[in-house]
């Protein structure tokens, strides 16, 4: 129940992010930025809710359940990293506001404090998670060579 509010928050708020009129081509390429960071995130919660609705009464230590986890790894791997690639989008919309392409109104502020904030937010959350994913495969890439060279 917690995924489906939290999906639907989610809808609602990227639903306002892409109904704010911004003019700069920086503030637009932002808002774009934020929608598809805030779409990755729903596509996360959606397969967590689908994944429990799945296994609702499968009892864990079942085979079906094992497939079905392992089937959540993959998806999840998988979003995770198209995540990762749209932080790198994010890292160079970085770089083209110390390069000044368009970035700030004449008084000096960003177009949208909202869409910033949230790109703020959503960059240091991407950083995080991102970081926490090449642990995970760096990790599980080095158990495998591990096991092939016991072997």
């Amino acid at each position: 129940m917690v995924e489906i509010i939290i999906v639907i928050v989610l809808i609602l708020l990227n639903i306002s992010i892409q109904s704010i009129d911004v003019k700069t081509p920086y503030s637009q390429f932002e808002q774009k930025w934020v929608g598809e960071t805030l779409n990755e995130l729903i596509y996360v919660y959606v397969g967590f809710t689908v994944f429990r609705a799945f296994t609702l009464e499968v009892p864990s230590f079942t085979s079906e359940f094992l497939v079905k986890c392992i089937g959540l790894i993959f998806f999840q791997l998988a979003i995770n990293i198209s995540f990762i690639i749209i932080q790198f989008k994010g890292i160079s919309l970085n770089k083209e506001i110390f390069e000044g392409q368009g970035y700030q109104t004449p008084d000096g502020m960003p177009e949208s404090m909202v869409i910033h904030s949230m790109r703020i937010a959503l960059l240091i959350l991407g950083s995080m998670v991102s970081f926490s994913v090449f642990v995970i495969i760096s990790s599980i890439v080095l158990f495998i060579i591990t096991l092939a060279v016991l072997q």
